[in-house]
């Protein structure tokens, strides 16, 4: 849902401007904001951003446990924050 929504896809507009100017992000120049001002001036805007978020975590963990296996054998102990389910499926 992100990827499509307009409040986030607009900034592809003033890529190429951005390139040939001094702003900080293109986010800046479409909105007049920092991403983070912007999102936290509506609750909707927040939530969307922190669910991608969420999603996009427990792909890159599944992804990361399974592709680097061998970073992770040996430990002894491994903590875990909030992605556990990943951790469990890949080492029972």
């Amino acid at each position: 849902m992100t990827l499509l929504n307009p409040n986030f896809t607009n900034t592809c507009y003033y890529m190429s401007t951005w390139f040939q100017n001094d702003d900080p992000m293109p986010f800046n120049m479409a909105y007049g904001m920092t991403f983070w001002d912007y999102i936290t001036q509506e609750p909707s805007r927040a939530n969307l951003f922190n669910v991608a978020m969420a999603s996009d975590t427990r792909l890159m963990t599944s992804v990361s446990l399974i592709e680097c296996k061998g970073v992770f054998e040996g430990l002894k102990s491994l903590v875990d924050i909030g992605g556990v389910r990943s951790l469990i499926e890949v080492y029972p």
